[in-house]
């Protein structure tokens, strides 16, 4: 992760600080560092608080790390800011540094390369032009304001670095410019990406995003941007003896292939001593095992844990799914729900989704193609004949994200009745939107023939993954 270190002083910190705590990152890990004011210790994994005065060379020295890529100096008071700053210097003197300058930092020598200044007026000046009618204004207030245009680092080691602009498959978006070394550059068929180029991006904003994460090699980051660890609820109760071991394995094998991850198993009902003992023997860093003795309260203990572990993926059993309200807070909480299936999750084979004309499938296509890639399995989609031109465009958005990541789709078209087939198939993970329609159905919902999502009681044999959707 990438360590980032902001000394926060004053209403502008402050906001500063909310803004990046309410802002889910599974890339950066900030320390910031405050002595007074009203600062809002967020409970976030990716934040760290310390209370002290920086000015004290020696008390920061304590919490100093050469693992800092960047430090932040947005201090109410120029003088705390400016003795801030030469406290870093001694202890790094190339770290990059970042200072808001509200007119009074001229102290701060101009000829360190490692140093900007952030003139707080200047940002200012622009927010009002771009306020102001008949004025050109920065790229970041043109168009819709959606994401139709973004900008994009490419990394060393991204799978778009020294690909022809010829040989990259771009539907429904485009790279409308190139920045090399300070010049813009227009693009041609047989222009060569390099790293650190910066590419600016036109198209679809859900595209886009895809885009963003193909380029940058964020393939192996899910559960993000849902949460960074798993959260496991395991029923031992007497009676679930045998599905409960199953359960368990099936879970430790998707912790194991989701890469770098916390997994916190939840026990509840600890009825079975076979399982306790079970649970005994796991000796794995990143599993926390926590045994409930009292009575599991789903509206104050799950959602408070969820907050707290930052979870981005919830694994459950069918009969924890089956029950209405769990499915409801759930969808209210927006995070991913692993159903667990009958057999190991290590035997899926293939990532596959029953297709409708539901627009929202496109939605998440994103942690279909991103989780395949960490499971190590192939997507398929099985057409429901149900409307075939808008499952048809369904196929076609799949099939251009399938050229972005360079990867194969398979199309599965039976003369039967597709839920048919899948009741039959094995070894699947059948991924859905989640959204009202699962999280409030009905018994006679599976007779809508027409939403493929209302059938994934019918198919329980199968592990399911239910994405949130807007």
């Amino acid at each position: 992760m990438k360590r980032l270190l902001i000394f926060a002083d004053g209403e502008v910190a402050e906001s500063f600080v909310k803004r990046l705590a309410d802002t889910y990152t599974d890339i950066n890990l900030y320390h910031i560092v405050y002595y007074r004011g009203s600062m809002a210790e967020n409970e976030a994994a990716y934040c760290r608080y310390y209370r002290f005065d920086p000015t004290s060379f020696s008390k920061l020295e304590a919490i100093f790390s050469k693992q800092f890529i960047g430090a932040y100096i947005v201090m109410k008071d120029p003088k705390d800011a400016i003795q801030v700053y030469k406290n870093v210097r001694i202890l790094s003197r190339d770290l990059l540094i970042y200072a808001l300058d509200t007119g009074a930092l001229a102290a701060l020598p101009d000829d360190d390369q490692n140093l900007q200044k952030i003139s707080a007026s200047e940002l200012l000046a622009n927010r009002l032009i771009a306020l102001t009618p008949n004025i050109p204004v920065s790229a970041q207030y043109v168009g819709l304001g959606e994401g139709e245009i973004i900008e994009v680092k490419v990394p060393f080691g991204s799978s778009y670095a020294y690909r022809h602009i010829s040989h990259i498959a771009q539907n429904k978006w485009q790279i409308a410019a190139l920045y090399r070394n300070g010049e813009l550059i227009l693009p041609f068929p047989t222009l060569m990406i390099r790293p650190s180029d910066n590419l600016l991006l036109v198209g679809q904003p859900n595209i886009l995003k895809t885009v963003y994460r193909a380029i940058k090699i964020e393939s192996g980051q899910f559960p993000a941007p849902y949460g960074r660890s798993l959260y496991f609820v395991l029923d031992i109760s007497a009676k679930r003896e045998k599905s409960a071991a199953i359960e368990l394995q099936s879970a430790l094998n998707i912790h194991k292939r989701l890469k770098n991850r916390t997994l916190y198993i939840k026990v509840i009902n600890p009825d079975s001593w076979a399982m306790l003992e079970t649970l005994q023997t796991i000796r794995d860093r990143e599993v926390v095992i926590d045994i409930a003795y009292k009575p599991f309260n789903l509206e104050r203990d799950l959602a408070k844990e969820l907050w707290r572990y930052n979870v981005g993926l919830t694994i459950v059993s069918d009969d924890f799914f089956k029950k209405k309200a769990n499915r409801a807070l759930f969808s209210r909480l927006q995070k991913p729900v692993w159903k667990l299936g009958f057999n190991h999750s290590s035997r899926i084979k293939n990532a596959a989704m029953l297709l409708s004309a539901n627009p929202k499938l496109e939605q998440i296509s994103p942690v279909l193609f991103d989780l395949s890639t960490q499971l190590g399995v192939d997507i398929a989609l099985y057409p429901s004949k149900g409307d075939e031109e808008g499952e048809n465009e369904v196929i076609e958005h799949y099939e251009n994200l399938a050229a972005i990541h360079s990867r194969i789709i398979s199309v599965k078209r039976y003369e039967e009745n597709t839920v048919t087939v899948l009741r039959r198939e094995e070894n699947l993970l059948l991924c859905f939107p989640f959204d009202e329609t699962i999280a409030q159905r009905r018994l006679l919902d599976f007779l809508q023939l027409k939403q493929a999502e209302r059938m994934y009681p019918l198919l329980t044999r199968n592990h399911q993954l239910f994405i949130p959707v807007l």
